[in-house]
């Protein structure tokens, strides 16, 4: 190409006005990566374009539309980077710049978007709202879904989270806007939207698991939901406790019980996430009088189900979820003794195949057994939490963990302590950082 030929090859050169609609893209893209503590590896994982080709655009290669939209989703920008480059000059002629996904299985010649830049909209999706229709096409979805909430238990987060994606995606472009078989394909989305965020905080990404969790809170709303909205508010105020924040927790956890419209046991949930933060603070009474408004409401709940059916928002592998947040609570309130009596029997009640689960509540358990003084015991379950920590490489699993190494250090002088603390030692260097 000479030096004067464009980078589309029309021959043509660029005005000054051009050259910068261009490159503005790039560098604004990489200052919101950057500030946002993402890799190109990072943000490639988020988005599922290659690192190469991000890098191209940060150099100045236009941007499709749709890696646009993505990066403006993972990055939280507003719509500012799909302004952006759509403010930049689209090729004279020729095919448009070639997305790096345009050749995955499904897109090639022949499909109505194989020559977009644009993700495909419900509408250009053949039949979608027919599809959509169809119970046995929506029961198939569900399968899908039902079998990755059960593998999020088993296998590591971050794989399941790429197919969470994915799944997601192909359930948006069925839900056709105002139609009712398209809301409830959409509110399935949404459920796995949010179940995205749980896998994302489980492999330590909690950037991406704020954006998942604000994903899933639009769609269901668009979809007519109240409980994936108010529940939001419940996760954030889970990762505002993983901050030892308490305050946040509370506030957030107040927020979502003063959602209108949000059933009983989304505010049982917000309860007992309100009752760890103020066990977080050393605040007793308030604390216990949250956990008694979580039971009524949980009372009030039932054994009803919602509009997913018994896909619920939330714990669904803990049989006893009040008084596995009741134990939480009283380790956090220096009464061990306690949570040990309440947090044994929610572990063995938990089913063998819920490994994500069993460890979290595991690692708590053995913390409270320590700080009841059962070493022996403490060094059991440390050590059947370590064996589950190899399938599930669960980051809120490994923050219990860090815990109890923390905790064990006063038994150096113990045998079983101290190899159980080098064991735990390994596996948390072995760990990837939260970021």
């Amino acid at each position: 190409m000479s030096a004067t030929g464009n980078a589309h090859g029309s021959g043509r050169p660029h005005s000054e006005e051009d050259r910068v609609a261009h490159t503005a893209f790039g560098p604004e893209l990489r200052r919101r990566r950057e500030a946002a503590g993402l890799s190109l590896a990072g943000l490639s994982r988020l988005i599922h374009y290659d690192k190469g080709y991000i890098s191209k655009v940060e150099r100045g290669r236009p941007p499709s539309d749709r890696f646009a939209r993505c990066c403006d989703e993972a990055l939280g920008a507003g719509g500012e980077l799909i302004a952006l480059a759509r403010s930049q000059p689209r090729p004279r002629r020729g095919r448009a710049p070639q997305d790096p996904r345009e050749n995955a299985p499904g897109n090639g010649p022949g499909t109505p978007w194989a020559d977009s830049a644009d993700a495909p909209d419900a509408a250009l999706v053949p039949n979608a709202a027919l599809l959509a229709a169809d119970g046995d096409v929506y029961r198939a979805y569900r399968t899908v879904t039902e079998a990755l909430r059960r593998l999020g238990q088993r296998i590591t987060p971050a794989l399941v989270f790429e197919q969470v994606v994915t799944h997601v995606r192909g359930l948006e472009r069925l839900a056709v806007p105002d139609d009712p078989a398209g809301a409830r394909i959409l509110l399935l989305a949404a459920w796995c939207a949010e179940y995205a965020g749980w896998m994302a905080q489980e492999a330590g990404d909690l950037d991406a698991a704020q954006r998942w969790i604000a994903k899933a809170a639009r769609m269901a709303a668009q979809a007519g939901d109240r409980d994936i909205p108010a529940h939001s508010y419940v996760r954030r105020a889970e990762l505002a406790l993983y901050r030892h924040d308490a305050e946040q927790v509370i506030e957030l956890a107040a927020r979502a019980q003063a959602m209108p419209g949000a059933s009983p046991r989304i505010r049982a949930l917000a309860a007992h996430r309100e009752a760890q933060g103020h066990a977080l603070r050393g605040d007793r009474s308030r604390c216990e009088r949250a956990l008694d408004r979580a039971e009524g409401l949980l009372a009030d709940a039932g054994s009803g189900t919602g509009p997913l059916g018994d896909l619920v928002v939330g714990s669904s592998t803990v049989r006893d979820l009040g008084s596995a947040i009741a134990g939480w609570c009283h380790h956090d309130l220096g009464r061990p003794e306690r949570a040990v009596d309440l947090l044994e029997p929610v572990v063995h009640g938990i089913p063998e195949w819920a490994k994500r689960a069993r460890g979290r509540f595991g690692a708590r358990l053995a913390l409270a057994h320590l700080g009841a003084g059962n070493l022996d015991r403490a060094c059991d379950v440390g050590r059947q939490v370590l064996d589950l920590l190899k399938y599930t490489h669960s980051a809120t699993t490994l923050e219990e963990v860090r815990q109890l190494s923390r905790e064990l250090v006063r038994w150096h002088r113990h045998p079983e302590a101290r190899e159980l603390r080098l064991a735990l030692t390994d596996a948390l260097h072995r760990a990837p950082t939260a970021r």
